[in-house]
């Protein structure tokens, strides 16, 4: 099943449990730790734009011979930001709502296109205008689910400005990622 804008609550749940099945949340994760894994995942997209301007792989997996492979490009880039962030929120413990997705389809619009670059800084700044020293406990957790609301939605507006299906991309990763060996890499969180 390939998941359309709206059915993020659906897939927060499997990306999340994906995430537990493979061994990334034997400890609690921080916040910190959460945003500069989402980091790197921009530090990614931004790397495959200047590659091969983005557009390897724009739809997500290919097949190859019957066999997958990994998915590339900014695509795949696009859609481990979600992921990540949906990984994160599901490990809060919130399922996401409808209000949560209409938010989304007002997010997913860009105000000014800055090219793939500067739409991408624009969610770093996102990430790092963290005020959740302000709150404590559950509203510092639900400061954390806005600003990933936020950052998701970006994600979306700047594939739409750039003409890749995200959905598309997200369910290929999210299929690649269910094949890989338990804590693939020998990363160790």
């Amino acid at each position: 099943m390939r998941p359309s804008f709206l059915d993020l609550g659906a897939l927060q749940s499997v990306v999340h449990q994906n995430a537990i099945d493979k061994g990334w949340w034997l400890e609690p994760r921080s916040w910190e730790e959460a945003r500069v894994l989402i980091m790197t995942e921009i530090a990614e997209a931004v790397e495959a734009y200047r590659t091969d301007g983005g557009f390897l792989d724009r739809l997500g997996t290919v097949e190859i011979l019957g066999h997958e492979r990994k998915p590339e490009g900014l695509a795949s880039e696009l859609a481990d930001i979600v992921i990540r962030s949906l990984d994160y929120c599901g490990s809060l413990g919130k399922a996401w709502e409808v209000s949560d997705s209409d938010y989304l389809t007002r997010e997913a619009r860009l105000e000014v296109d800055l090219g793939i670059p500067g739409n991408l800084d624009g969610i770093c700044s996102l990430l790092y205008r963290d005020r959740a020293w302000f709150f404590q406990g559950k509203d510092a957790e639900q400061y954390h689910l806005d600003i990933l609301t936020k950052v998701i939605g970006r994600t979306f507006a700047i594939a739409n400005a750039d003409g890749v299906d995200l959905a598309s991309a997200i369910y290929g990763k999210h299929r690649y990622n269910t094949t890989r060996p338990y804590r693939h890499g020998g990363k160790h969180a």
